[in-house]
């Protein structure tokens, strides 16, 4: 089994517009596979940065001041924008032809050991060892859904023999994907945090706008997902290699 080394892969872009070329660190990724049609696709998403006037003399910062962040595939890309202040949100999706050159991905994959109990997982957390995660679920419209993020944060306990990781963003979709890979409205995500203490389930925390009266404010909504889970960290004989630079 490989995993994504996440601290060596990028998302590269060209704009068209400004000619410009820009590089992010991946953050996690998401493959969503279609069981019906065998057709699967992966997004991944890039880390979040203040938003920038690129070049600009003065003022690099954008204001209203928001968090930019991408998430994108082979054809399409989806766009956060979140603001600081309470204002609607304006993230957008679309094909990668309407705004970039080009776009590419550089994911570094190495060999990687699973963590099958606490023993493993408490042994690779006191060698300091880079760990990941692989979460992986189906969906009433049969779609498998797999979803890989690095563990920025993990607890154990070692007398009870307990663990908890306590990581993101991960890009997960909407509870309801009726309207998953559709070239009509595209191919809807959230950004949210994860949390889990057991490889059978997880708590996802979405971040996403809601309007109480005539204010709309950010909040975050929890849920508990039935999902598999794997722990992972390097095979010390494997080297790094990125399969797929595209």
């Amino acid at each position: 089994m490989k995993r994504i080394n996440f601290s060596a892969s990028y998302l590269t872009w060209l704009t068209r517009k400004e000619k410009s070329y820009g590089r992010f660190q991946v953050e996690a990724a998401c493959t969503i596979r279609d069981l019906n049609r065998k057709k699967a696709e992966t997004y991944y998403l890039a880390s979040a940065v203040l938003a920038g006037n690129v070049y600009a003399k003065n003022d690099l910062v954008k204001q209203p001041v928001y968090l930019f962040q991408i998430a994108a595939s082979q054809e399409n890309h989806v766009i956060f924008r979140t603001f600081v202040s309470l204002r609607d949100e304006q993230n957008s999706f679309d094909s990668n032809s309407k705004l970039f050159k080009e776009i590419e991905f550089y994911i570094s994959r190495k060999e990687a050991v699973i963590l099958r109990d606490f023993d493993d997982i408490e042994f690779h957390f006191q060698q300091h060892n880079s760990m990941s995660a692989c979460m992986s679920y189906e969906t009433q419209q049969n779609y498998l859904i797999e979803i890989e993020f690095p563990i920025k944060h993990i607890n154990i306990q070692q007398e009870k023999r307990l663990f908890q990781v306590e990581t993101g963003p991960i890009l997960i979709p909407p509870e309801t994907l009726a309207d998953m890979l559709s070239e009509e409205q595209g191919c809807c995500f959230n950004t949210a945090f994860v949390h889990f203490n057991r490889l059978d389930s997880a708590e996802i925390t979405l971040n996403v706008p809601t309007c109480i009266g005539e204010e709309a404010i950010r909040f975050f909504s929890g849920s508990r997902l039935n999902s598999h889970i794997v722990l992972m960290v390097d095979n010390d004989k494997s080297t790094g290699v990125c399969d797929e630079c595209c």
